[in-house]
């Protein structure tokens, strides 16, 4: 498996290999449920068309890989600087932006 970091001084190194990397793996990871795939697709699609912002864009991934914490970590990456999903001890997962206190 490709680890991912959600750390700032790493994020700019991401590239579109790391980026279709990273879709590969949802793909195989959910390879006998090709919908969550497709879902992350147009979670993405929305995003880069403005139509979510995000955070609605990271809640949804939240949401879609509740059952793959590495994914929702692995998603940190692509996030813009300041956002990330937190998940906590117990599972439940948070975004927090650069204006989460």
């Amino acid at each position: 498996m490709v680890a991912y970091t959600s750390d700032p001084a790493q994020m700019s190194i991401l590239g579109v290999n790391d980026a279709l990397n990273y879709l590969e793996l949802i793909r195989s990871t959910y390879s006998d449920q090709p919908q969550k795939y497709n879902e992350f697709l147009a979670v993405m699609r929305d995003f880069k068309q403005h139509s979510a912002s995000a955070v609605q864009s990271a809640a949804r991934v939240a949401d879609l890989f509740s059952d793959k914490p590495e994914l929702v970590e692995g998603f940190n990456a692509f996030l813009p600087p300041g956002y990330r999903i937190q998940i906590g001890q117990e599972g439940n997962m948070v975004v927090i932006t650069p204006n989460s206190v």
